[in-house]
């Protein structure tokens, strides 16, 4: 029976010689660390297993030892923890330290937090710029109307010379003078 034990030490099932074969005993075998025994016989260890990693959003809730696995629990509502964690940790309240949320936690992970940017303001400001482009345009718009619009009325009331002429030769041949010119606006 010595060789059987020493058959399964040698063939790396995870565990390790605690005590030597003699002539009254067998070879007692126990798990190696980070690992815990599935499998015995009298108190010797014949085959070991290693302990069970708990998931991330779990904690361990007992450590695994020589004799029992680890036993994970998943984390609370508001908790988070890699799975390395004994107890789940509180998620990062980003309002409180004048932050805003950027991911919220989940039970693996912790909740993202960035500084607030001034959305309004930046909105606020495009518009303002915006505005004042608009004004400017219109202003720049009815200037030149406003110019076009008093050439115009230049013209209107400034007789042109054919105009001016007309109006000579038409005020010769009524009044039987040569020499009288009167301005459009007098007639």
């Amino acid at each position: 029976m010595t060789s059987f034990f020493f058959f399964f030490f040698k063939s790396g099932v995870a565990l390790m010689k605690v005590q030597e074969c003699t002539p009254t005993s067998n070879t007692i075998c126990s798990v190696l660390p980070g690992y815990f025994c599935v499998e015995s016989s009298g108190s010797s260890c014949t085959i070991g297993q290693k302990h069970q990693s708990c998931s991330p959003g779990q904690f361990i809730s007992r450590k695994g030892n020589a004799k029992e696995d680890t036993q994970c629990e998943n984390c609370p509502e508001d908790t988070y923890s890699n799975g390395t964690l004994t107890e789940c940790k509180h998620h990062t309240k980003c309002k409180s330290q004048g932050l805003k949320e950027k991911r919220p936690g989940t039970r693996a992970v912790d909740a993202e937090c960035t500084e607030h940017t001034n959305t309004a303001a930046i909105v606020a400001g495009v518009i303002i710029t915006i505005l004042l482009l608009a004004v400017v345009v219109l202003i720049i718009l009815n200037k030149r109307k406003l110019q076009e619009g008093l050439r115009n009325l230049h013209h209107k009331d400034t007789p042109s010379q054919e105009t001016t002429l007309t109006r000579v030769a038409q005020s010769r041949e009524s009044s039987g003078t040569e020499d009288v010119t009167t301005p459009l606006g007098n007639v």
